[in-house]
């Protein structure tokens, strides 16, 4: 609730090895784009553009994309159930729709990568919060009861939905991390 203090202790975080001393978007293979039948975007890598060093993942709006068009940038990822994993992205948006919706999440897979129709944790903000580097940040324990008990992949989704006006919207420094338990 809104006012009421959370208190936190104690927590230890590291980053997935996969994610070890590289930036993600300097190796577009890694990543993928899915867009809706009626999207017109492009996906490509900004060597100029970059929230730490240049090289940025960079979505781009083409004029005629309609408004209800969307398209999302995904990577699959090794987890355990039992484990709490964050992930991180930097966003930044420029000429789009300041309504334009940007989001973090992530589907939920099993071991031979097939969907578990398990609710998607995300998170998001829209373009107007992104003129300038904004982080967003969502954390998950994978728990290991139900059908969450079967996950063994995440597919990261990095999406873009909203603007008919033409721009792009840059995606960086993304790293994921799993808590270490207390020795």
């Amino acid at each position: 609730k809104t006012g009421v203090p959370a208190f936190f202790d104690d927590f230890k975080l590291a980053k997935v090895e996969a994610f070890e001393d590289k930036d993600s978007f300097e190796f577009k293979n890694e990543w993928s784009l899915w867009k809706s039948s009626v999207a017109k975007m492009n996906f490509s890598i900004d060597k100029n553009e970059g929230k730490s060093a240049p090289a940025a993942a960079k979505l781009e709006i083409l004029p005629g994309n309609p408004v209800k068009a969307s398209g999302t940038l995904m990577r699959n990822i090794s987890v355990l159930p039992g484990k709490t994993y964050t992930l991180s992205i930097f966003v930044k948006a420029k000429d789009v729709s300041p309504k334009t919706k940007i989001s973090l999440g992530f589907q939920s897979k099993d071991e031979n990568f097939k969907y578990l129709g398990l609710p998607i944790p995300s998170t998001f903000t829209t373009a107007e919060n992104c003129t300038d580097w904004k982080q967003l940040v969502l954390t998950r324990k994978i728990t290991t009861t139900g059908k969450w008990a079967k996950l063994r992949n995440i597919l990261v989704t990095l999406g873009v939905g909203g603007s008919e006006q033409p721009g792009v919207v840059f995606f960086d420094d993304f790293e994921i991390f799993e808590e270490v338990a207390e020795e």
